[in-house]
């Protein structure tokens, strides 16, 4: 992707969106990658309103909500037999080849 400067209507209008609306909307908005409308946005010290902190297109995590339950160890599980089940460690080791 070409960098292109920032006008400053873009610049006017981002100060303007940029507390309340979803950062996927402002890509489309403006054209241009999430990461730039972030690195933008800090460089002028913009920042997110609190109400949009408490939306749902925050992505925050919330108390009762149960995102992640299914990846998440079970409790009692030791160390060890986590690594063990995600690496293979638990599997018998084949003999040895015998020439």
């Amino acid at each position: 992707m070409i960098r292109r400067p920032w006008t400053t209507g873009e610049l006017a209008r981002l100060k303007r969106l940029y507390s309340d609306t979803p950062m996927s909307d402002l890509a489309a908005i403006f054209g241009r990658t999430k990461s730039s409308i972030y690195g933008k946005a800090k460089e002028l010290g913009l920042r997110r309103s609190a109400e949009f902190g408490a939306s749902e297109h925050s992505g925050r995590m919330r108390c009762g909500q149960s995102r992640g339950v299914a990846t998440r160890f079970q409790k009692g599980v030791s160390r060890k037999a986590r690594k063990s089940a995600v690496v293979g460690l638990d599997q018998p080791e084949p003999e040895a080849l015998q020439l």
